[in-house]
């Protein structure tokens, strides 16, 4: 399950995160050859994966681990792997999209199941706030006690697993970050509340939510920081914010054929190099 791909600085390397039944895993691909030129297995991993502005870095979740792994990148090779310890195991939070600021000394981790976003030190690989993404303050519940994994039966075990969460309709599960540092925002996708919330980073307050359409997933910045893209993957659409006014400025249709029903599930996106 390659479930996501972060495009080195340079353009040279990807690396691909894998969080299916089989190794959870970083694989790094040389997009000139087309061939893997470098691998490192994690235990547990979700989704978020990001580059340093630099490129000499490489973070990824450590989804249930509660953690997330910072490695060294060298000319396409993991070179050492560092753990972050995000919250305590025996919570439940599962770290997930991931942001960097460019000057590389701080980490924005969305926490899909604790209705928070941890702010990560990366000088001290230390937690140092989390912010509040629902309506009430951010309330971390224990992790449920399962049995031992065995290989043969860990997919039933997930699913079973799954019974002995509880939600409600104020979750927000936030899944994505994206980094606006021209007005020091965070934006973050909230699969539970079809919307995107918008924090500000000087304040550390909660600005306001950006309504967008069912389950938003990724986002992408334009270089000029004037448009948001957001992938709505349960309504085969894209909603593009104008980041100045707050309003959705468009919809773009994402699914083959006009009129089809909700299932063609864009939940990733890019921009070209020229932006258009």
């Amino acid at each position: 399950l390659p479930d996501n791909i972060a495009v080195h600085p340079q353009g040279k390397f990807a690396a691909v995160l894998d969080c299916g039944y089989g190794p959870n895993e970083v694989i790094v691909v040389d997009l000139n050859s087309a061939k893997i030129v470098s691998r490192a297995a994690v235990s547990n991993s979700f989704y978020g994966m990001a580059f340093s502005a630099n490129g000499s870095e490489l973070f990824c979740s450590g989804g249930s681990d509660e953690a997330i792994h910072r490695f060294n990148f060298l000319q396409g090779q993991i070179v050492r792997d560092t753990e972050i310890k995000v919250h305590d195991r025996t919570l439940r939070a599962v770290p997930c999209g991931l942001a960097v600021n460019r000057a590389g000394t701080a980490l924005f981790v969305a926490n899909v199941w604790g209705n928070c976003v941890s702010e990560v030190d990366l000088g001290t690989n230390a937690r140092t706030f989390d912010f509040s993404v629902g309506r009430k303050p951010a309330h971390l519940t224990m992790a449920p006690l399962i049995p031992p994994e065995d290989f043969d039966t860990v997919a039933a075990d997930k699913r079973a697993e799954v019974g002995f969460y509880s939600s409600d309709p104020d979750d927000t599960f936030p899944f994505a970050c994206c980094l606006d540092e021209k007005r020091q925002r965070l934006y973050v996708s909230l699969w539970g509340q079809a919307a995107v919330k918008v924090i500000d980073l000087k304040t550390r307050a909660m600005m306001t939510n950006w309504p967008a359409e069912e389950h938003p997933c990724e986002m992408v910045l334009s270089r000029s920081g004037k448009a948001l893209y957001v992938a709505n993957a349960n309504r085969n659409s894209v909603t593009v914010f104008d980041t100045g006014t707050g309003s959705a400025r468009e919809t773009i249709w994402a699914a083959f054929h006009p009129g089809d029903p909700p299932g063609a599930t864009p939940n990733s996106l890019a921009l070209s190099p020229d932006q258009e």
